[in-house]
């Protein structure tokens, strides 16, 4: 009588990052959205405003400082479980992607600038950099499998090009305040519960 063959064991699908990784993980990258949209808010007020009474940098201080120490809560809260995901094989792989597009983000940044500059075209310096700080957002929405970072880079894309169009000149506050605006609401929107689903496949 033959020997009736045993069907081999499927693999388990490996699990999808935990909530509270996707929490510890979301809550870096506000850090940085944090300090970076506070630092455009700033340089949007300085090219606004001549001479500026001392309060007025309060204005970008207070929400980046709440926004960040909210991102430091939440990441310390939830670091343990972002170390077992980052100890995980395509993590350290989705790491280094990651590290190569932010290095492609500066040197952009650094060639254009050079590019600018010999062309007499400094003035637009600024639009320049919130294009291609909004452009690296793009990759990085695919990379993480996370969706705002689309809308966040095709609304700092859209700034770039729509604020000299409103203001008829590149070097405008309008970029800056609104570069930092639109960085402050992804921070904010990291932060929050909606941003973490169970299921979502990476973080960021």
């Amino acid at each position: 009588m033959p020997q009736p063959t045993e069907m081999p064991t499927p693999t388990p699908a490996p699990a999808g990052p935990s909530p509270q990784a996707a929490l510890a993980s979301r809550a870096i990258g506000a850090m940085f959205f944090s300090v970076f949209g506070s630092l455009w808010i700033v340089l949007g007020l300085a090219i606004a405003l001549a001479q500026p009474p001392v309060w007025v940098w309060l204005l970008p201080a207070l929400p980046g400082l709440a926004l960040l120490g909210r991102a430091l809560s939440v990441h310390r809260h939830h670091r343990d479980a972002l170390r077992a995901l980052e100890a995980q094989p395509e993590a350290k792989q989705r790491a280094q992607r990651f590290h190569w597009i932010n290095a492609g983000q500066w040197i952009a940044i650094f060639v254009l600038g050079n590019a600018l500059k010999w062309l007499g075209l400094g003035a637009w310096f600024l639009p320049m950099v919130i294009a291609v700080v909004g452009l690296h957002f793009l990759p990085l929405a695919g990379l993480f499998r996370y969706r705002p970072h689309l809308l966040t880079g095709l609304a700092l894309v859209g700034l770039a090009i729509l604020a000299p169009l409103a203001t008829g000149r590149p070097d405008n506050a309008w970029g800056p305040l609104g570069a930092g605006l639109i960085l402050w609401a992804s921070a904010a929107w990291a932060l929050s519960p909606w941003a973490v689903r169970p299921a979502t496949p990476g973080t960021a």
